[in-house]
C-alpha cells in the first residue's frame, strides 16, 4: 500500500494527545472498535485480522500495532490508501479504537516474472557433431538466466556450426524447454540431418578435414 501509515512514533503522538498525555504503557480496556472508511473489504474481515477485540486490554503500542493488523489484510487484498489511528476515552481506563482507511479501491496484483535458469542443454539427433561442441558454440551455461534473445541467438550459433564444417549433411533445428522446479529448465535441442549430394573436390575437402 502506498500511503499506509506505519510511523509507531507519529501514531503514537496522535494517540497521546487524544488521551490526554496518558502513560504509554498505560493499560486500556477497548469497549469499542471502529472502522470507517473501507470500501474494498469488510469490517468484519479488517476486525478479525486485529490481534485484540471488544473486552481486551491494550496499551497504546497494542493499538499502534492494530494499525498494521488492519494495513495487513488491506495489503492481501491489493487495496491502496491510508490509515489512520485514533483513541476517544468513554470513562476511565475505557477506550473507543478507532481506524480510519483511506480506501483508494484494489489494484491488481504485481507479479514478478523471474528468468527461467538453464539446468541442462541435451542434444538429439546430432550424428556428425559432438554435442560437446554444439554446447560450447551454443554460449549458454548451466547457470544462466535465459531470455528469448539468448535462445534465439544460440540456435542461430549452433547451425553456424553445421555450416562451417562442411559437412555433407544440412541440419534442421528447433528447440524445446521443459519447466524443472525453482525455476529452472532443460533445453533439447532438436536436430533432424539430412545427407546432400557434394562436388567431388568438396568430398576431398572433408575427408582431408576429418583425417584432421
Amino acid at each position: 500500500m502506498t500511503k499506509t501509515i506505519t510511523a509507531a512514533a507519529l501514531a503514537c503522538a496522535a494517540l497521546l494527545a487524544s488521551a490526554g498525555a496518558a502513560r504509554a504503557d498505560t493499560t486500556y480496556t477497548v469497549d469499542k472498535i471502529t472502522i470507517t472508511g473501507n470500501k474494498t473489504v469488510s469490517t468484519q474481515a479488517l476486525l478479525d485480522g486485529l490481534s485484540f477485540h471488544k473486552g481486551s486490554h491494550v496499551t497504546q503500542a497494542d493499538i499502534v500495532a492494530g494499525q498494521e493488523d488492519v494495513g495487513k489484510t488491506l495489503k492481501a487484498a491489493n487495496v491502496v490508501g491510508g490509515i489512520k489511528t485514533g483513541m476517544r476515552q468513554l470513562g476511565k481506563s475505557h477506550v473507543e479504537v478507532v481506524y480510519t482507511i483511506d480506501d483508494q479501491g484494489a489494484q491488481a496484483p504485481i507479479v514478478n516474472h523471474l528468468a527461467p535458469v538453464l539446468h541442462a542443454q541435451i542434444f538429439e539427433g546430432n550424428k556428425s557433431v559432438a554435442s560437446d561442441k554444439l554446447a560450447a558454440a551454443s554460449g549458454l551455461t548451466v547457470g544462466d538466466k535465459l531470455t528469448n534473445e539468448k535462445i534465439a541467438a544460440a540456435e542461430a550459433a549452433i547451425g553456424a556450426v553445421y555450416k562451417a564444417a562442411k559437412l555433407p549433411v544440412s541440419a534442421n533445428l528447433s528447440g524445446t524447454t521443459q519447466a524443472l522446479p525453482g525455476g529452472q529448465v532443460d533445453v533439447t535441442w532438436h536436430i533432424t540431418e539430412t545427407k546432400v549430394k557434394r562436388k567431388s573436390h568438396d568430398v576431398e575437402d572433408q575427408r582431408e578435414q576429418l583425417e584432421q
